[in-house]
């Protein structure tokens, strides 16, 4: 995923080197088949704007984007909470579950 491009020389620490370069060994290995595979069908210049929604479905899984400012608003809430009066120190984080209820 990493660079889409044959390398010049191909050897067998080339093959052997491949999913370094790659997310084939990541959790995300199925994001980046979809991906590769539409950029495959449309070509480098139009699958840009034909694969962008698995582009960015695939950066979302590498990179949690999306979990990682969700969080952080979590945090700024619950401090702006905590400033305004509407939390103590006791719930500022909710209660806690109770043994063996997972």
């Amino acid at each position: 995923m990493a660079n889409l491009v044959e390398p010049i020389l191909r050897t067998r620490f080339t093959d052997m080197t491949a999913p370094v370069f790659s997310f084939q060994m990541h959790p995300c290995k199925e994001f980046e088949m979809r991906y590769v595979s539409c950029m495959e069908a449309y070509g480098k210049s139009l699958g840009k704007e034909k694969c962008m929604d698995l582009k960015l479905d695939l950066n979302e899984c590498v990179f949690s984007d999306k979990q990682l400012f969700r969080v952080l608003a979590m945090q700024k809430e619950r401090e702006r909470q905590y400033k305004a009066g509407e939390r103590t120190s006791e719930n500022y984080y909710g209660p806690i579950p109770k043994p063996d209820s997972y």
